[in-house]
């Protein structure tokens, strides 16, 4: 009796480590974040005009997201991944991720907040922490300070590869300047005067005197 009963006490533990197990793995489909630098945020339905907010995890520097619809949107997501710059991007970057869609063309414009330690910005100043898309620089400002946080707003037009740092300034490179020679004044060339015409200004001062 004693074995069956340790049996069943056996039996109850990995019913219930299994209900555990499931229970969890539906809270983190419902739950927009994901573990391994990955947030998800799912859409059973929304309607054009509505804007939805919610909070981005497992991106570093990523807090609140909030994405305006321009169509009906059903059984939909919208997918924050952690992703490097763009080969071209040239300067000191924070992070960089990658927002997508299986339906980006029923998304509107794309508000971001970030929440970042102050320590964190060694090498970018805070007023010059800029948001890239696809390396194109979006107004980025400064929403709040809060302790040693500072918290920064952006929005962007489209979905894509976001890069949050500051680029190096492009050095503009003056044509090089042709100095042209000013051409050389000529003097006239002095007349030659024939042997016979020598002789004759001869006679003629000869005569005049």
């Amino acid at each position: 009796m004693k074995r069956g009963g340790s049996s069943n006490k056996i039996s109850y533990v990995i019913i219930l480590i299994m209900i555990l197990a499931f229970s969890t793995g539906l809270l983190m489909m419902q739950n927009p974040s994901i573990t391994g630098g990955t947030a998800i945020q799912i859409i059973s339905y929304l309607p054009e005009g509505e804007k939805l907010h919610f909070e981005v995890r497992n991106i570093p520097h990523v807090k609140e997201a909030t994405v305006g619809v321009v169509e009906d949107t059903k059984n939909s997501k919208i997918i924050f991944e952690e992703a490097l710059p763009p080969e071209s991007f040239e300067g000191s970057y924070l992070s960089a991720f990658k927002v997508s869609s299986n339906a980006e063309d029923n998304f509107g414009p794309l508000e971001i907040l970030l929440k970042i330690k102050k320590s964190d910005l060694v090498s970018i100043p805070e007023k010059e922490l800029t948001a890239y898309l696809e390396n194109q620089p979006l107004v980025t400002t400064i929403s709040k300070k809060e302790g040693d946080y500072l918290y920064y707003r952006f929005s962007s037009p489209d979905l894509g590869t976001v890069v949050i740092g500051r680029q190096q300034p492009k050095e503009e490179i003056a044509p090089a300047k042709i100095e042209t020679a000013l051409p050389v004044e000529q003097q006239p060339a002095p007349v030659k005067k024939g042997f016979f015409r020598v002789i004759l200004d001869f006679f003629k001062r000869l005569i005049g005197n």
